[in-house]
């Protein structure tokens, strides 16, 4: 009885401060978030043309002041097409679609373009092939 005792209080004093250094953690990361959103990833200066291939997926809203709102991410990989994860076009495509600039709401910077079309992977699930493709209305140049 007295072991029974001794382990219980062991395993919850044990439990309690794993939780405590967990929230540390969480703590501690929340700080560093925007360096630590991409795995191996770095700081980059916000006015760089060398990543003029980020994409914002956005849909209609009444929330924003633009009438648009971000909810995805892609990459340009060919001028008229957009690679991204399967899920930000689960049921239907984006209403738009802004490349070019780190500031969606710097438009000289920006192309707006329209999704035409959308193809996600013929096995797509939400635990694997997470992938699809869109086509733009008219290719992305400069």
């Amino acid at each position: 009885m007295k072991f029974e005792y001794l382990l219980t209080s062991a395993l919850l004093y044990f439990a309690a401060s794993v939780r405590l250094n967990l929230a540390q953690t969480i703590v501690e990361s929340d700080r560093d978030l925007k360096a630590a959103r991409i795995v191996g990833g770095s700081a980059v200066e916000l006015n760089s043309t060398r990543y003029t291939f980020a994409v914002s997926l956005q849909y209609r809203s009444r929330k924003s002041q633009s009438g648009f709102q971000h909810f995805c991410g892609g990459s340009l990989i060919h001028p008229r097409w957009i690679l991204t994860a399967g899920h930000c076009v689960k049921y239907s495509a984006p209403d738009r679609v802004v490349i070019g600039s780190y500031k969606l709401s710097d438009a000289p910077r920006s192309r707006i373009r329209r999704v035409v079309k959308f193809i996600k992977h013929h096995y797509y699930s939400s635990t694997g092939n997470d992938i699809a493709l869109l086509k733009l209305d008219k290719p992305v140049t400069g």
